[in-house]
């Protein structure tokens, strides 16, 4: 393949792209065509593949266009109005950092390499969009926890970061019977219950009916080996921060669809 048409090939992705950080398809085409052209022509000699490339180009005419503000959906429920509104609420660094990795998933040596940035003012950007994230999401925990004292220490720390803690159950039971009528936005479990029962298959029997992500706390991150590669992921080590938590309740929460309808989400329209 050339290497015009494999920088062609990425227009779906780049268009997707600019949409997100720009909110507007038609401005996001604009800047597309205009990277495009700049790509084909570029007659640099810096080492960096076509890819990176082509999404710097597309990442700093976004810096240097005046974007106009997007109005607000006015609280439409549909999951892309709900996206659009909240990436947009967003300082524009945050949302570029935000898409590039979390949906374009480029490494952060990429991700510097397309900003222009340094690690520290990479680490420093992203530090900021968790935060402007976690200020846009309340969601409704529920905590399985055995511990009294780590319970209502997590339940302090969610409650004053402005979530709301819908209960806490100590065992396998608890958990299922809080489950059924509770509002629950998310999971937060400990591996282990009081009762001998397991954190990980009361989740899952939880999510059979309320499809909501979890996150998972344990002292001993090491029995999980044999877990699915979606459960580390979604596992804290004790003793943690609030930050690492926020970090996965924005992962999981901030764009209403991080599971099967992420594709509708992140369409170009």
């Amino acid at each position: 393949m050339s290497d015009k048409s494999f920088i062609l090939s990425l227009v779906p992705r780049l268009r997707r792209h600019a949409r997100l950080v720009s909110g507007s398809q038609p401005t996001a085409d604009d800047l597309v065509a205009k990277a495009l052209e700049l790509t084909i022509n570029d007659a640099q000699t810096e080492p960096m593949n076509l890819t990176r490339r082509v999404f710097r180009h597309v990442n700093t005419l976004i810096k240097v266009h005046r974007l106009s503000p997007r109005p607000k959906s006015g609280g439409s429920a549909d999951v892309v109005s709900i996206v659009d509104d909240r990436l947009q609420s967003l300082s524009l660094l945050s949302r570029q950092v935000f898409l590039l990795t979390s949906v374009e998933r480029f490494a952060d040596s990429d991700v510097c390499s397309i900003l222009q940035l340094r690690g520290t003012e990479l680490d420093s950007a992203r530090q900021l969009a968790r935060r402007e994230m976690a200020r846009q999401i309340h969601p409704n925990v529920l905590i399985l926890e055995d511990d009294a004292f780590t319970a209502a220490d997590i339940q302090y720390q969610l409650t004053d970061a402005g979530h709301s803690v819908v209960g806490v159950a100590a065992t396998h039971r608890e958990a299922i019977e809080l489950a059924v009528i509770k509002p629950i936005d998310i999971v937060l479990a400990d591996v282990q219950l009081a009762d001998g029962g397991n954190g990980i298959e009361a989740v899952k029997q939880i999510c059979a009916t309320k499809h909501v992500p979890a996150i998972y706390l344990t002292a001993f991150p090491e029995r999980l080996k044999e877990c699915a590669a979606s459960i580390k992921k979604s596992c804290v080590a004790k003793p943690f921060l609030l930050d690492q938590i926020e970090s996965l309740l924005v992962d999981k929460l901030f764009l209403p669809a991080t599971n099967p309808r992420v594709p509708l989400v992140i369409a170009s329209r």
